[in-house]
């Protein structure tokens, strides 16, 4: 697995077409869950989890379960735990339920690339 994460309009989707030649990517807003669990390339994991809490699933099972079903794929996540923390408690568990998924993907992940104002980086593993 890799996985891409950095702030929203970082370069992620940028970064993802040119380092692993992805044309494609399973929108985590919309798709379905069982495509999303066989996709090569998972955009939005962060909206993924904000819908799984809002169906009443838990978004940390369906982590797992995406890990051992999806263990090749390319996800693209924003961080979205850098910032004020918000007032309400929905947004707090929503935020706590990414920081917990993305932990669990990215020690799973072959490589985590981090992306910054369009320039990759990476924190585990190596670039291709």
């Amino acid at each position: 697995m890799i996985l891409i994460l950095g702030a929203a309009h970082a370069g992620k989707h940028d970064a993802a077409r040119q380092l692993y030649h992805i044309s494609e990517f399973c929108d985590g807003q919309t798709a379905a869950f069982s495509e999303i669990l066989q996709a090569r390339a998972v955009s939005h994991f962060h909206c993924l989890v904000r819908r799984l809490m809002a169906e009443g699933e838990s978004p940390q099972d369906f982590t797992r379960r995406f890990l051992r079903e999806n263990p090749d794929a390319v996800v693209l996540t924003n961080e979205i735990g850098c910032g004020i923390v918000p007032i309400e408690r929905e947004e707090r568990l929503w935020r706590e339920e990414c920081g917990i998924c993305t932990r669990h993907l990215a020690a799973h992940a072959d490589s985590v690339i981090r992306v910054v104002c369009g320039i990759s980086t990476a924190i585990k593993g190596e670039l291709p």
